[in-house]
């Protein structure tokens, strides 16, 4: 079931109107923890989406950062930071790839480089 829930998050967040509804129903922090518990590398990699998606520039740049800010206060930097250690290249990856789109934000970027490690396991990965 939990697959279902993830997927259907992914497919909400994928559109300006279910970012704002994810985000107004307190949902970002349940799914930041749930890249934590999920046991299967497919959720967390969709998980991974749903907060790229979160993240993206949209029209309205300032619900973009509204987004972004509350996802970085629900623990997604350290979660993404988590994911970096997996045998899962791609996962990897990918968290890599959010991870650097959070810092591109100035109102962000503290979040990332405040992270434990977080930069000694980029250099370490060039």
């Amino acid at each position: 079931m939990q697959d279902i829930d993830v997927a259907s998050l992914l497919n909400l967040s994928k559109r300006p109107v279910g970012q704002m509804t994810i985000v107004e129903v307190g949902s970002v922090g349940l799914i930041v923890d749930v890249i934590n518990v999920v046991a299967k590398a497919e959720a967390q990699h969709n998980i991974v989406a749903i907060l790229f998606y979160l993240s993206s520039n949209n029209p309205d740049a300032s619900r973009s950062t509204t987004n972004q800010g509350r996802a970085i206060a629900a623990g997604t930097v350290s979660a993404l930071a988590a994911l970096l250690s997996t045998d899962r290249d791609d996962l990897a990856r990918d968290s890599i790839a959010l991870l650097s789109r959070i810092a591109k934000k100035p109102s962000s970027i503290m979040a990332v480089l405040s992270q434990s490690g977080l930069v000694a396991h980029f250099a370490a990965s060039l």
